[in-house]
């Protein structure tokens, strides 16, 4: 080394490496430090030819002794990161990132790079962050936006996704796969027009991408443009026989007119994709539609597989077969309504002799205290049953086809304090009393179900023809939207007469209690409907034309789950004006024939 200077040790390696001979390279440089062992050119020399070796380990041991001799070397820190990253050892990764934005908080590609890391973390909110720090650096735009978009995504921040894609397609318009997670994004958002719209400038640069025809097929299903989404479902298949996407999304266009066709193309999907949790969930709702129980039940217990359930320390009931003496865990699921209508088989298990630990939402607690059988509610136990079953899984347990189906009449019942409460306030309400529901409930945490909440619901000025009949109209409705709807149209005429309760609606068993004052319960597919039928009430439920498989896709008019309902279907998906036509002249009908009966 006397003789050498660092330079023309670094330049002899270099010949020897450029000749091929990467260990003699590596021996020279290896040589220089034997001479001078804490030399920081030598030191990252010979780190940088055990990574241009594929020596990941042999450059990390030389960065890491230069490293401890100067820790603010940013591009040695660089170094390091980026092979942690390939080793897809991330903590160790960060450790360098979060080293080099100590010494410059504006790096550009420690920022992005620290972000990519965070978002293989899942931790989108930091990942979130870094993308907005780097943007104000001055960052690529294109990319960074894109990211933001992703995380947004995953955070289920939808909005603040859509504005991140739009702001990356400013900068670079000519990438398909932006196109396609903003119209997805925007198809999760209802926006479907919109969402058409953009596909269509991606599909202008790759005519047959798959996905965007895909996509562009689910848009125009869920504006009801049937027979335009199935020609891109086909178009989408032709383009990529194995995409089972499309396949999948072509049989949700089939349930309703030709749902053996349906059966077919889920099975296909599932073939292409065995894991496909969308397109088995797809199938069995298919089955239950169509009544073939035996199947459905079975393949409905997919779901499991797809909802964010709890893990718990007990098997899964899978069969009534020796239950007697058991302790039995059932927890609730999805919705609401779900509980109301399932809550039915309780007595069932009581009845064979097993002991049921119920799980009950906070707001169904004294409504569900009304079942007639002896059950110890819980929350969350932590051992000591034998068996858990979600409260779905009961009409599987106990293997029911439409013909033994349990449908009493009525299996809950409201409280007699809280009925005699109600009837207060309505003393001056002498006419027929007819309550109504005009939107379903939102969950926030479910994006998958926002349409179907949306498709479900209708706008109350749909009810205004029925506010000129000889009734009283009592609303049932909770939630701050719906309770708007009913503001303005008091505001735009004084003599609609609809009767606000909602401030005393605290749980269900208010709402049973007004119910009980009532004669008629006229409902969109929500949780009250199930709660008026379970109570035994008259109840109207004004259903979209995709039904919900309870109430079967043939569109029938009654259901063998609840005597006391009837069904009015839409005819044509999307249009309730012909729905609300038939419940203003059956109502007329009701009402008449009722006051006879009264005299």
């Amino acid at each position: 080394m006397a003789d050498r200077s660092e330079d023309e040790i670094i330049s002899k390696a270099s010949d020897k490496f450029s000749t091929g001979d990467k260990v003699g390279a590596i021996k020279i440089i290896r040589d220089g430090l034997q001479e001078a062992p804490h030399n920081l050119n030598l030191l990252n020399a010979l780190g940088d030819l055990y990574l241009a070796s594929d020596d990941n380990q042999g450059a990390l041991d030389a960065y890491g002794k230069s490293l401890e001799l100067d820790s603010s070397q940013v591009d040695v820190l660089f170094n390091k990161a980026i092979i942690h990253t390939e080793q897809k050892n991330l903590s160790e990764a960060l450790i360098a990132y979060d080293a080099i934005l100590e010494i410059n908080p504006r790096d550009i590609d420690a920022r992005n790079n620290r972000g990519n890391i965070y978002q293989k973390q899942s931790r989108y909110d930091k990942a979130l962050l870094d993308y907005k720090e780097a943007l104000l650096a001055g960052g690529d735009g294109f990319q960074l936006h894109y990211n933001q978009g992703i995380c947004n995504e995953n955070l289920k921040l939808y909005v603040e996704a859509v504005s991140s894609y739009k702001e990356a397609l400013k900068s670079n318009h000519r990438i398909p796969e932006v196109y396609l997670n903003l119209c997805n994004t925007l198809n999760l958002l209802g926006r479907y027009e919109e969402a058409s719209e953009f596909i269509d400038r991606g599909l202008i640069l790759k005519p047959d991408h798959e996905e965007l025809l895909n996509s562009k097929g689910v848009s125009l299903l869920n504006q009801y443009r049937y027979e335009e989404a199935n020609h891109y479902f086909d178009l989408a298949i032709a383009t990529n026989a194995n995409l089972a996407e499309a396949y999948n999304n072509k049989a949700l266009l089939l349930i309703y007119s030709d749902p053996s066709s349906a059966i077919t193309y889920f099975n296909k999907a599932i073939n292409l994709k065995p894991f496909y949790a969308d397109a088995q969930f797809n199938l069995a709702t298919c089955y239950l539609s169509i009544g073939d129980y035996e199947r459905g039940w079975q393949a409905y217990e997919c779901r499991h597989l797809t909802l964010n359930q709890k893990k718990f320390s007990r098997p899964l009931l899978h069969d009534t077969d020796n239950i007697d003496g058991k302790i039995i865990y059932v927890h609730p699921e999805q919705g609401l309504g779900d509980c109301l209508q399932f809550c039915r088989y309780i007595p069932m298990l009581v009845k064979m002799g097993a002991v049921v630990w119920l799980e009950v939402p906070e707001v169904l607690r004294s409504i569900m205290s009304t079942l007639n059988v002896k059950f110890k509610e819980v929350k969350q136990p932590v051992d000591g049953y034998d068996y858990h079953c979600p409260i779905m899984s009961l009409p599987y347990v106990f293997k029911t086809d439409t013909s033994s189906i349990p449908s009493p009449k009525k299996y809950l019942s409201a409280q007699p304090k809280k009925i005699e409460h109600f009837e207060k306030k309505l003393l001056n309400k002498i006419q027929y009393r007819v309550g109504i529901v005009w939107e379903g409930g939102y969950r926030p945490d479910q994006p998958k179900v926002w349409n179907l909440q949306k498709s479900r619901s209708i706008e109350l000025k749909n009810f205004l023809e029925i506010t000129s009949l000889k009734i009283d109209v009592i609303s049932l409705q909770k939630g701050e939207s719906a309770l708007e709807q009913l503001k303005l149209i008091k505001s735009e005429d004084s003599k609609i007469d609809i009767l606000d309760l909602s401030n005393e609606l605290h749980d269900f068993s208010d709402t049973a209690a007004l119910i009980e004052n009532l004669d008629l319960v006229i409902t969109v597919d929500t949780s009250v409907a199930h709660l008026s039928g379970a109570l035994g009430k008259e109840t109207w439920i004004l259903n979209r034309y995709n039904t919900c498989w309870r109430w079967f896709s043939d569109h029938r008019t009654s259901s063998p789950w609840y005597p006391s309902v009837r069904i009015f279907t839409q005819k044509e998906p999307g249009q309730w004006e012909g729905v609300m036509s038939e419940v203003v002249i059956e109502l007329k009908n009701y009402i008449k024939n009722n006051i006879k009966k009264s005299h």
